[in-house]
């Protein structure tokens, strides 16, 4: 029931019933209702299923269900729709049967009226709604009953047996629910013992007589705990009493705190009567006092070394604290304070000085005027000493012991007032970030990374003066705050000393250990207004200097800031370019050099960008691995050059042999589930694994050899291929390169575009197309831009090839007429007359085949 309209379905096949029925609804007053009818009894299951239906009138005589066995298939499907039964038959003792089966009613059509029809609507919502009302009392009660903590044992008056019982019941004692229901009630205080059957309830009644009732129980294992009982009488009346509920509430835990507590209590009591505090007591008139025998020991004195004179504390207190000390005591002598407390150090006999608590009252005379004075001494060394600690902690890095980030800051918030204050004063901030310190501590372990730290925290130490400041922002980041310097040469000179002695090797343990810094340098300015403006500056300068490499220190200028800027744009933008379908997948050709014929194409990744239109990916790709959105972005690109190539294999059968070059970055092979990916991308395509070809440079492979042989490996196992992309250009050990699993070497296009204008680069492509043969792999040149470079390279038995004379990336639509017109075409000169089955000839630039503009790799 919506808004107070009730929803009718009638199911009728009778037309003419069907409109008796209608005009009777009519007529019908005191309730909205909305009419919904059909003609058979399962397009009326159909209609219960889909919609909320109040109440149904059902024809027992239907097409699809005849007589009483329609009423029997609804009931049985919806038991808790009230139905109205319609018959032509005036029938009281099927009507009886019906209603006892649980019917709302039985009504015989002929003597159907309004106000009998209204009725039996009326009572069959109002059954309805009390009982969704019961309905809800009792999932609430099932609810609490079930939720409570407490046990909550329901006991029959009458035979004083549990008759029900809550899940915390079974949780307190032990037993299962089914153990305790039935059992004498008495069996909860007296469990293991089967209470006498002839109990009754003033038994029960006198063992439980109070509100609460403490008693030690034992649960099922035989374990004993505190309980506290409490119950209620359910009565139907004043005077019949049906049910009892007990609660009982395991109070173990609040039984084992008082006794802790007490335990407690006696222990400072005796605590107190034994302390070690020094006392003493102050004759203000006769100018003497009594140091007891703990005060002086405290102070590293025998009984007899101390006299009674006052001096002997005054004198002992340290110079920067007597003042203060002598106002507090001044202060309450002149009645001023309530009592005397104060925190000083004390002179020690062994000649250090001690934290003292000293606290003390006077005792006055009628007229206020105080003529003693007694008080304690409690060292509180060792608190003072923690609280100095843990103020040196909040502010300095644990391992290293210098500066943490909210010390620097502070420094550094006094260093720009100094500034400000003295025209001419200048100061630099230089932010390091130590070069490979991820490849020490993950190969060599993170203790000789820490103890790394260590070693340059100290030789940063030594490269700056005392007044200045070097700081551990975390991990292996320092920041430098040089105070009061000249000019910028003078930062620039100490971060050269910073990076002559860190160029020299540590040694930890059996470790000899090399690492350099990239350093941002950012200087004062009026211009800045804020510390982390300053920081931030530095920040950007020193990710300047480490995208030029190891080593290196970069200058902060407001261009970076405006570049740092932009970056950040562009890595917001890229975080929802893939969900906003931005990214797109080009196709460049790669042909067999030979044959002239095209064996796969090489995936290339672009961006287009809404506003900006393509990026190149050598724009965004370092983003990406930075931001750790390259694993999305390159499973992506894996599952989309896969299912598109499927598809193509589908399409055009004879080349079902064609296969796929995916670039994979460095971070995608780091990642834990990189091969759980490839084999579930194949899976879900249908792609043939050996179709699928993976490219790596060289320097991925020799940053960790070790663990990637291992990778690769596997990866191999799934039946992929595996390329060294721009071989030549990084710097690959030939006693690993024979352990790589490798199908194909890629000679870089740096080699291949000085072919036919250089002959030493001729000579490298010939070393390198050698090396692939001697290790049995194949070779593909990329960057092919003249027919004399192609020429070449068929002639030196380069197996593969592609560039812009072959053909220009080009998008999906492009790849499909190629393969579709594939008898048109052909390179732009007749290289080779053969033709292998399952190959095609490739278009060159003046093909009929429209390419892409030129888009670099």
């Amino acid at each position: 029931m919506n808004d107070g309209i009730v929803t009718i379905l009638l199911i009728e096949d009778n037309p003419g019933d069907a409109r008796h029925v209608e005009e009777i609804l009519k007529d019908v007053r005191g309730f909205l209702y909305n009419y919904v009818r059909v003609d058979r009894l399962s397009k009326g299951f159909s209609r219960l299923e889909e919609n909320d239906i109040d109440i149904v009138l059902l024809d027992l005589n239907l097409a699809d269900s005849i007589g009483y066995d329609t009423f029997t298939q609804f009931h049985r499907r919806f038991p808790d729709v009230p139905v109205i039964l319609l018959t032509g038959l005036n029938d009281e003792e099927l009507g009886l049967h019906a209603v006892r089966d649980g019917a709302q009613d039985y009504l015989a059509k002929g003597n159907l009226e309004g106000n009998l029809l209204a009725r039996s609507i009326r009572y069959a919502m109002e059954r309805k709604l009390a009982a969704i009302a019961l309905h809800k009392s009792e999932q609430l009660f099932k609810k609490t009953f079930s939720s409570l903590t407490d046990a909550v044992f329901i006991i029959d008056a009458k035979t004083i047996e549990i008759a029900d019982c809550n899940p915390a019941a079974s949780s307190i004692f032990g037993f299962t629910r089914k153990e305790m229901i039935g059992r004498n009630a008495l069996f909860l205080l007296n469990q293991g013992i089967e209470a006498s059957k002839t109990s009754n309830l003033q038994d029960f009644h006198g063992i439980l007589h109070g509100a609460t009732y403490e008693r030690v129980l034992v649960r099922k294992n035989g374990d004993s705990f505190y309980a506290e009982f409490s119950f209620v009488a359910l009565e139907d009346n004043p005077i019949e009493i049906h049910n009892w509920v007990v609660l009982v509430r395991d109070i173990s835990i609040r039984k084992h705190a008082d006794e802790i507590l007490r335990e407690s209590e006696e222990r400072f009591f005796l605590a107190a009567r034994g302390a070690n505090d020094g006392l003493w007591d102050w004759n203000i008139k006769k100018e003497e006092v009594y140091y007891s025998p703990r005060w002086k020991e405290m102070l590293g004195y025998s009984d007899s070394e101390i006299s009674s004179s006052s001096d002997e504390w005054i004198s002992r207190i340290h110079p920067d604290d007597r003042d203060a000390v002598l106002y507090a005591l001044s202060s309450h002598l002149n009645n001023t304070t309530h009592h005397f407390e104060s925190e000083h150090r004390i002179l020690h006999h062994d000649g250090t000085y001690h934290w003292m608590l000293v606290r003390g009252m006077a005792v006055r005379d009628t007229n206020g005027v105080a003529y003693r004075m007694a008080g304690s001494q409690t060292d509180i060394t060792s608190r003072k000493n923690a609280e100095e600690q843990l103020v040196h902690d909040a502010f300095h890095d644990q391992l290293t012991g210098l500066p943490n980030r909210a010390l620097f800051l502070d420094r550094l918030d006094r260093t720009i007032e100094y500034s400000r204050r003295y025209d001419g004063s200048h100061f630099a901030i230089l932010f390091l970030d130590l070069d490979r310190f991820k490849v020490i501590n993950d190969s060599l372990g993170h203790a000789v990374g820490d103890e790394l730290l260590i070693e340059i925290s100290a030789l940063l130490k030594n490269c700056l003066r005392s007044s200045d400041t070097v700081a551990r922002f975390g991990g292996d980041e320092f920041v430098v705050l040089l105070h009061d310097i000249l000019d910028l040469e003078d930062a620039v000179r100490v971060t050269r000393h910073i990076q002559e002695e860190l160029s020299k090797p540590f040694k930890l343990g059996n470790n000899r250990v090399f690492t350099s810094a990239s350093i941002g340098i950012v200087l004062s300015s009026d211009s800045y207004i804020s510390r982390e403006d300053l920081v931030r500056d530095a920040d950007i300068a020193m990710y300047q200097a480490k995208m030029l490499g190891k080593s290196n220190y970069v200058i902060f200028n407001t261009e970076m800031r405006k570049q740092a800027i932009n970056r950040l744009s562009m890595e917001n933008d890229l975080r929802h370019a893939l969900t906003r379908g931005e990214f797109d997948l080009h196709y460049q050709p790669i042909v067999t050099l030979a044959e002239s014929t095209i064996s796969g194409f090489e995936a290339l990744l672009r961006w287009h960008h809404p506003q900006k239109g393509y990026i190149q990916p050598d724009k965004f790709i370092p983003i990406a691995e930075e931001t750790g959105l390259i694993s999305d972005i390159g499973g992506w690109v894996l599952r989309q050059a896969c299912s598109q190539m499927k598809k193509w294999q589908e399409q055009f059968p004879e080349y079902r042999d064609l296969f796929i070059n995916i670039n994979i970055s460095q971070k995608q092979f780091n990642h834990p589930g990189f091969i759980y990916i490839i084999r579930h991308i194949l899976d879900d395509t249908g792609f043939d694994a050996s179709c699928l070809n993976l490219e790596i440079t060289e320097n991925v492979l020799m940053d960790n050899a070790e663990s990637m042989i291992d990778i690769l490996g596997k990866i191999r196992d799934l039946g992929v291929g595996l390329h060294i992309d721009d071989f030549g250009k990084g710097y690959s050990s030939l006693s690993y390169l024979q352990q790589f699993p490798i199908d194909t070497l890629k000679i870089d296009y740096s080699f291949i575009n000085r072919i036919g204008t250089n002959g030493d680069r001729a000579e490298i492509v010939k070393t390198i197309l050698v090396l692939a043969r001697e290790l049995g792999v194949d070779t593909i040149a990329e960057g092919i831009e003249t027919e004399n470079q192609f020429m070449q390279l068929r002639d030196l038995d380069c197996h593969y090839g592609q560039g812009y004379f072959i053909g220009k990336p080009m998008q999906t639509e492009k790849v499909y007429q190629l393969l579709k017109n594939q008898h048109k075409a052909r390179l732009p000169v007749e290289l080779n007359p053969r033709k292998k089955r399952n190959e095609l000839k490739v278009p060159g630039v003046n093909s009929n085949i429209e390419l892409l503009p030129v888009v670099a790799k």
